[in-house]
């Protein structure tokens, strides 16, 4: 892939995370996607010492990240309360 050297940081991450979710879209289509950046929104939570130790037990496990983390329980949260359709 030509393309790949021009995609820096988060961009060779979402190059991944697209062609997961989209294994029919074109090499083309998926780094346009990865180069366009996602939107996020910052979310200041407040929690107990001790899930903050167990927060940063499971960095350490899963090689992720507090907010990615945080991100993917709020998202199964949502889903399970039927806030997100799975899709």
């Amino acid at each position: 892939m030509d393309a790949m050297p021009d995609l820096y940081g988060h961009e060779l991450k979402r190059v991944v995370d697209y062609g997961k979710e989209h294994p029919k879209a074109s090499a083309s289509q998926i780094i346009t996607e990865a180069k366009k950046g996602r939107q996020l929104k910052t979310v200041i939570l407040s929690i107990e010492p001790k899930i903050d130790n167990d927060l940063k037990k499971a960095e350490r496990n899963l090689y992720m990240n507090r907010e990615e983390i945080a991100s993917k329980a709020l998202e199964e949260w949502l889903i399970e309360n039927n806030f997100l359709d799975r899709g």
